[in-house]
């Protein structure tokens, strides 16, 4: 059996399939994960849990790099916990963060149910 060290973490690269921004929705007990490329939404998954909103994401084919996917990943766990606790969500945010200010441009005529 072989035991790797972790490497440093790289510096983030862009994926080509685009970048998502995940909400949540607390009226509806949802998250919301939108799909962006060149600054233009391209499709809405609503899940209600982090595990349907990911494999739908990984389904529809919204993103293409291992790294993309992970962070996704972790993102809809953080997400997912605050659904369930009531807590506030914010992408890319430390715990308790009030300067972040969210990049969505949710645009309801291009939602799109996968």
């Amino acid at each position: 059996m072989a035991i790797h060290r972790a490497a440093p973490a790289r510096r983030t690269v862009a994926d080509p399939a685009g970048y998502l921004v995940v909400h949540v929705d607390t009226a509806r007990r949802l998250l919301v994960i939108e799909h962006y490329r060149n600054d233009e939404l391209t499709a809405v998954v609503e899940a209600g849990n982090g595990i349907d909103g990911y494999t739908s994401v990984l389904a529809a084919g919204l993103v293409s790099r291992l790294d993309h996917a992970a962070y996704l990943g972790r993102g809809l766990t953080r997400a997912e916990q605050a659904l369930r606790s009531g807590a506030r969500y914010r992408q890319d945010a430390a715990p308790g963060d009030s300067n972040h200010t969210r990049i969505s441009r949710c645009l309801p005529r291009l939602r799109c149910l996968l």
